[in-house]
């Protein structure tokens, strides 16, 4: 009652306050020019519905004010009266805005009226088992013939896809109830099996994630086509198990199944207890290293190398994600740079000079790199042309012969180190000068492309010539170690290899043994000493006794190579390494014979024999697996299985074998490598690195169980060498050769002189 009567009694002032109020604002509003009076109003655009559909959008208005300005308003759905979605046909519609009405028209489909189309080529018809549907696909609606909407294709539109099953399967894509058109996909069947190699740690009582495990763990995929690959348990493809690791206080090692691709893969887990490990190391690589003026950072080619402790210097390489990852920005100069989060993840390179970033993950922080950033018009400046081209496939030019340029290129490098590409040598652009095939030797050609140079130093070989141009190397030297003794000892088949006329033939092998006295006669367990070696041929620098690094000097025809020496007193052989099979293959209830498998002994010597597992044994050798030491396989003969197991003899142990006990009668299985480099380079100059045209004259085989070989050489590679660095000390070598194939993994052995 007390409102109402206040109301009662206030009407009259309160309707004079309102009146002044509307009074100021249109005052207030006409002088600042926001309202100003519409002359005219001329709807434009077509829009055509689906029945139910609302309108959204589509149409415009052109607006002539009564200045005589005109502005472009688009129509919204609250300016349109008198539209009925169910009613199919053009329909006569009114257009109003700020007083003015006009008239339009849109037309309503029905499902009847439109064509459902998929765009040809935008929907992927092959998936791998696991994959996403693809998201690239494209509806076309079309009305008589005529393409009036697009729409991306989504999952929403692909009820019943899966890909958990492989095989050919037909589904729906629906664009709306009553709309559809058939869809028909194929779910390959590619992987053929799985080798896991690595660790991984997970944490004890916490759901398996790829945020919360760390480890090398990785999978060897090889594929029914024969192709493989190597992917880390954090591609996104690789499924975790749902699996809670037992918290027991203590580490303990547990089996989990992983799967990729539809193929599941079982190995093992080491359950830590305790927080989440903690990198010992992290380092950064930014991708990209050259940028230009006004472009952004691009985060998604940025990765980061992550050590472990507990992983023995394996790095393990993961995408930086602000999930798992911060990235930090500079601020300062590089002398004293501070680092601080790039929370929003975005970076404009807004001049020309050097950006550092690091990384942060889990608490440790990387080194700084650097992005260089140049102005915008060095993106298309040549800075630097390089080319392996030899003048000839084979080798270099020959006399008479003109140069080979088909087929040949050279990569031209723009800003720097912003972008590259190559250049076929014979394309127009290309000039090459400077080459006289009528001269024989040394010769300098230039290569210039859009006014940048590059010179290159040939030599002319004479294919008439059989003039020995050079040493190249040493061949064939391959024991690791020399021992003192009264005089050297030549291997019998060290060579040297002699270049023929600049390259002009094939090179030369000359056995030092081809240079022994008159009076040396050669014998198979005659050793071949340096007092043995006549004329032609002159070898200084060993010194019996000297227990010191020496380095030989071997001269023939006025040419001399070096060869480095290690001399050591100690006759006592001692085990270096063991090898093993890879893989056993034995039939069910059948008893191992130990006699017929071997393992391959090492000695710091260079001395190798093979022992039989019967052998070994005898020897106090044992099979080993997890903790269990014993003289027998741990394996039950009466069931089909997969068991692990290594022999440990003398303090070395070989690497995992496998024994596959089968239900039926299998083929030999491979055992080990062999690389033979009888003919091939095993002297690197320092410096060097190996190349492609090293491997010539290797040849590698896979030796099975029944002592038969296979000779794998067309799949050497410099790849398979994963221990050959830059050859920057002196002295002689021996790294690991490892294949990897359909067959299983194995390790042999290179042995290389850095002179």
């Amino acid at each position: 009652m007390k409102v109402l009567t206040w109301l009662k009694m206030h009407k009259k002032a309160a309707i004079i306050a309102a009146a002044a109020v509307v009074v100021v604002a249109l005052t207030l509003g006409l002088s600042l020019g926001l309202t100003l009076p519409v002359q005219s109003i001329a709807p434009s655009g077509e829009v055509t519905l689906l029945t139910g559909e609302r309108y959204t959008e589509g149409l415009e208005l052109t607006v002539v004010l009564r200045s005589g300005k005109e502005k472009t308003v688009p129509v919204t759905a609250k300016m349109i009266s008198g539209y009925d979605p169910t009613v199919r046909g053009l329909q006569d519609v009114t257009v109003t805005y700020k007083g003015h009405r006009e008239a339009w028209q849109i037309r309503t489909l029905g499902n009847e009226d439109v064509t459902l189309r998929v765009r040809k080529d935008t929907l992927q018809e092959e998936y791998e088992p696991n994959d996403a549907f693809s998201t690239s696909g494209i509806f076309d609606l079309y009305y008589n013939d005529e393409l009036f909407r697009s729409v991306p294709i989504t999952t929403q539109h692909a009820e019943g896809f899966s890909t958990k099953l492989s095989g050919e399967f037909d589904i729906t894509l629906t664009y709306r109830e009553g709309l559809g058109v058939p869809y028909h996909y194929t779910v390959l069947d590619v992987v053929d099996h799985i080798i896991p190699t690595g660790v991984l740690y997970a944490q004890q009582g916490v759901q398996l994630g790829k945020d919360n495990v760390v480890g090398n763990l990785s999978f060897h995929v090889v594929y029914k086509d024969g192709t493989e690959r190597d992917i880390s348990v954090y591609d996104a493809g690789v499924l975790l198990p749902e699996e809670v690791l037992v918290a027991t206080g203590q580490d303990y090692e547990g089996d989990l199944t992983f799967n990729y691709k539809g193929v599941d893969v079982s190995c093992s887990v080491l359950a830590y207890a305790g927080e989440l490990l903690a990198p010992k190391s992290i380092t950064l690589d930014p991708g990209r290293m050259v940028y230009a003026v006004g472009e952004e950072f691009d985060y998604s080619q940025v990765y980061v190398e992550v050590e472990f402790e507990r992983f023995s210097g394996e790095k393990l390489r993961l995408s930086a994600t602000p999930e798992n990852i911060v990235l930090l920005k500079t601020v300062g100069e590089a002398e004293s740079v501070t680092f601080v989060p790039d929370e929003d993840q975005s970076i404009r390179f807004d001049q020309v000079k050097y950006y550092f970033f690091a990384a942060s993950y889990k608490g440790a922080l990387s080194d700084p790199v650097s992005v260089r950033v140049i102005n915008a018009a060095d993106k298309d400046v040549i800075t630097d042309i390089t080319t392996v081209w030899r003048g000839r496939r084979s080798g270099p030019p020959l006399k008479g012969y003109d140069l080979e340029l088909e087929g040949e290129t050279i990569k031209v490098e723009y800003g720097y180190g912003y972008r590259s590409e190559t250049v076929p040598l014979d394309n127009p652009g290309v000039a090459v000068t400077g080459y006289d095939k009528n001269v024989v030797g040394p010769q300098d050609v230039t290569v210039t492309y859009k006014g940048f140079e590059l010179v290159l130093h040939f030599r002319v070989g004479d294919p008439d010539s059989t003039e020995f141009t050079r040493i190249i190397g040493i061949g064939g030297w391959n024991e690791e170690t020399r021992y003192s003794d009264d005089d050297l000892v030549i291997p019998k088949g060290a060579y040297l290899l002699m270049e023929v006329a600049y390259g002009a033939r094939e090179n030369a092998m000359l056995y030092l043994k081809d240079f022994a006295k008159d009076d040396y006669e050669e014998k198979e367990d005659e050793k071949l000493y340096l007092k043995d070696l006549g004329d032609g041929i002159e070898v200084k620098g060993f010194t019996p006794k000297l227990v010191d690094p020496q380095t030989l000097e071997i001269t023939h025809q006025g040419f001399t190579v070096t060869l480095s020496l290690t001399i050591v007193d100690d006759r006592v052989p001692e085990l270096d390494y063991i090898i093993g099979p890879s893989i056993i293959n034995v039939t069910v209830g059948k008893e191992i014979d130990y006699r017929d498998y071997s393992c391959t002994l090492g000695y710091n010597t260079g001395y190798t024999e093979d022992l039989t597992f019967s052998e070994i044994i005898e020897e106090d050798g044992v099979f080993c697996w997890g903790e269990l030491r014993q003289a027998v396989i741990p394996y039950d003969k009466d069931t089909a299985g997969t068991y692990y197991f290594y022999i440990e003899y003398n303090g070395k142990t070989t690497s995992t074998i496998v024994l596959y006990v089968n239900s039926e009668v299998v083929a030999p299985s491979p055992e080990r490598l062999y690389l033979d480099t009888t003919h091939a380079k095993t002297t690197y100059a320092v410096g060097d690195t190996l190349t492609p045209e090293d491997l010539e004259g290797m040849n590698l085989y896979l030796v099975y169980s029944d002592g038969s070989q296979k000779d794998i050489t067309e799949s050497l590679s410099v790849a398979m060498f994963h221990d050959f660095t830059t050859t920057d000390r002196v002295g002689e070598h021996r790294i690991a050769v490892t294949s990897v194939s359909g067959e299983g993994d194995y390790t042999t052995y290179y042995e290389y002189t850095v002179e």
